[in-house]
């Protein structure tokens, strides 16, 4: 009985070491890994497009400790014509060690400090942007934008959310069907068309999020 007791124990500090990190000289870190997926285009898509991605870690290429937490729009003579992407820190990173969190993709009309953005964003805790959804006018022009939500826990786990954020201009006449990342994956990027008219389409750029061991020695 003393050995089984033993036993037990030894494989219950060695599971706590693996999962904690016990080794002094590392931890664990939570990143958005591997291939990039990009979602169908929701809207009208166009022959010119911008694509804005997280800033990915020094010396890699799709390794990235940020996600997309949400999306905006500035208008200039009713052309939406500004594309606010907000990036936030995955959990145990540090949100000013990541690069910058915010890009503001202009096109003509619009400059890149245009003002009056209105912003579907996710501002708190671990949400991040795992769909979107948009309404268009008459013009095709992008005049309202909801996100949905998946909370990334702090060993990885991706979870489905339902409350969204959104916003909404006048002259939304048409409500297209919403666009998702593929299951257990997050946005980190987006894909805008746009035309003299300003921003008619968009498409998401997924990416799976994976717990990696950091060295820290």
């Amino acid at each position: 009985m003393k050995t089984l007791t033993y036993s037990l124990t030894l494989l219950l500090v060695l599971a706590a070491a693996s999962v904690f990190g016990a080794n002094n000289g590392g931890k664990y870190v939570i990143y958005a890994d591997g291939a990039v997926s990009t979602t169908s285009v929701i809207g009208y898509s166009s022959g010119t497009k911008q694509t804005y991605m997280g800033y990915p870690v020094v010396n890699t290429t799709n390794l990235r400790p940020v996600a997309l937490k949400g999306l905006g729009l500035a208008e200039r003579s009713d052309k939406p014509c500004s594309l606010e992407v907000t990036m936030g820190a995955l959990p145990e990173h540090a949100s000013n060690t990541v690069g910058a969190l915010t890009k503001k993709v202009a096109v003509s009309p619009c400059s890149s400090n245009q003002s009056g953005s209105k912003s579907a964003l996710f501002t708190g805790g671990a949400k991040f942007v795992r769909g979107v959804k948009i309404c268009t006018s008459s013009s095709r022009r992008i005049k309202a934008i909801t996100v949905y939500p998946a909370k990334v826990g702090n060993y990885g786990t991706v979870e489905n959310g339902t409350k969204t954020k959104a916003f909404k201009r006048t002259n939304c006449n048409n409500w297209h069907d919403a666009v998702y990342c593929p299951a257990n994956q997050v946005a980190t990027g987006v894909v805008g068309h746009f035309t003299t008219d300003g921003y008619t389409g968009l498409q998401l750029k997924c990416q799976a999020i994976t717990r990696k061991w950091l060295n820290t020695n």
